[in-house]
């Protein structure tokens, strides 16, 4: 068999506890300000490409739904996972965050380029947004 030197393996985004895991790992339930993460991936559900695109303040993140879905588009995946942190230590999303995730869900749909799930990390655990809210209907 021949094997690639230069393969890096990539991480897995296959469910929610996962997706805590690569959060832990840039110690997002640490953060002393809010974070927004964007996590492409692929149809294996392994992260492509992940990148930041906003840093709001203790308790409140200023973010567009269009700023969400033009990074997930340039980060080229088929899929893609929101990720933000609660410095407040509550993991449990706000009604702003619950409604911010229904306008990207709903563009999303528009551009056929599906939100796979919002993942809201804190000190004390995370939500999935997606698993414990009915917002996919």
């Amino acid at each position: 068999m021949i094997r690639n030197p230069n393969f890096v393996p990539r991480e897995s985004a296959r469910d929610a506890a996962a997706v805590y895991a690569w959060a832990l790992k840039k110690k997002m339930n640490k953060l002393l300000r809010e974070e927004v993460w964007v996590l492409s991936v692929d149809s294996s559900m392994n992260v492509i490409k992940s990148e930041m695109i906003t840093r709001g303040t203790s308790n409140r993140i200023f973010l567009q739904v269009s700023d969400t879905l033009r990074c997930a588009l340039k980060l080229g995946g088929a899929n893609f996972i929101m990720v933000h942190n609660h410095p407040n230590q509550n993991c449990l999303p706000s009604a702003e965050d619950l409604a911010f995730t229904k306008r990207v869900i709903e563009a999303g749909k528009l551009i056929e380029l599906p939100l796979l799930d919002h993942i809201v990390v804190a000190e004390n655990g995370y939500v999935s947004i997606r698993n414990d809210y009915d917002l996919w209907c």
